[in-house]
Parts: C-alpha cells; structure tokens; sequence
C-alpha cells in the first residue's frame, strides 16, 4: 500500500478503515508503520486505535516511536506516559525531544528529577532547552525554586539570559519614593 492510499484512509470512517490502519501499524515497513500511526492520530475515530499507538512505543523504528509521541501530546494521552518515560533515554535527540514535549502535555510531579537530569546532562543543547521549556511547565511550589536557582544562571549559545541579579534595598527603595 502507498502513503497516499493510507493517507486516503482518513477521509474515510468505517470499520474497515480503522481494520486497515490496525494491521498496517504492524507492517513489515517502518514507513508505512509510520505513516499508519500519524493517520491515526489524524483520523477522527483514532481514538479507538489507541492500543496501536500504545504498540508503537515497543517498535523499532525512532521514527515510529516519535510519532506516537507527537500522538500523545496533541490528544493528551495520559495513559501513555508511563511509555514515553523510557525514551528519555533513548540514544537519539530528537526522540529524547520529541518524549520532553508528549511528558509537557501529561505531567507528572515525579517526571520532575528525571527531566531535571535530563536539562542539566544531556549532551544535546537542544534536548537541554526542550527539558527547561517541560520543566517550567511542571513548575509547583516543591520545586520552583530549585528551577529558579538553575536558570538564573542558564546560557544558550545565541541565547543572552545574562545571570539574575537582585534588586538591592536602596533600589527598591528608590524605585518606591518616584
């Protein structure tokens, strides 16, 4: 089967269709697993397709993988998160990136430490930003102002945030009598 005859799939809302998009999830082709799980994601009946894209967690494709990820963020998918925690050690970034954004959407208090870890470790300066985007997300009252401490002093490269400086008394005070 094509791309364009899985993308086709979409405009149709039979059972036979969502048949079709079931098996073609297990496809011997990465691509076509991958294509069949985004027109999942796109098919208004997908949702009755969730234990595909919950399989797509387990393949072997990273391609296939960050698309159940992108599933997961766009419908919310909370059931998932214990299946996309794992891919925040996956080997490649944009897997690790793409785990950040579906764990932003279906938070969970103890996600906290791991992306922690993930935004003051990972190698990948991209991967770093997308933990400290999750993280200020996730922000409560038990760890803010541990994240406070972190990015006050935080530099990207091509990213002036300049380190935190405290107002004085006497510039307070100043700032009061105007």
């Amino acid at each position: 089967m094509t791309h364009e005859a899985i993308r086709d799939l979409l405009a149709r809302d039979d059972d036979e269709a969502l048949g079709e998009l079931r098996t073609l999830s297990t496809a011997s082709d990465a691509f076509v697993r991958r294509t069949a799980i985004e027109v999942i994601g796109q098919h208004k009946r997908g949702h009755e397709l969730r234990t595909s894209i919950a399989a797509a967690f387990s393949d072997t494709s990273d391609y296939v993988r960050r698309t159940a990820c992108g599933i997961v963020e766009q419908w919310k998918l909370a059931e998932a998160h214990d299946l996309v925690l794992p891919l925040l050690r996956a080997p490649e970034a944009s897997t690790r990136g793409c785990a950040l954004r579906a764990l932003a959407e279906i938070w969970h208090e103890a996600d906290f430490h791991s992306i922690f870890n993930l935004y003051r470790r990972d190698p990948e300066i991209g991967v770093r930003k997308e933990a400290a985007w999750t993280l200020r997300r996730g922000a409560a009252a038990g760890n803010w102002r541990l994240l406070f401490d972190a990015f006050s002093g935080m530099s990207f490269p091509g990213i002036d945030c300049g380190p935190a400086r405290s107002p004085t008394l006497s510039a307070i005070r100043t700032s009061c009598l105007r």
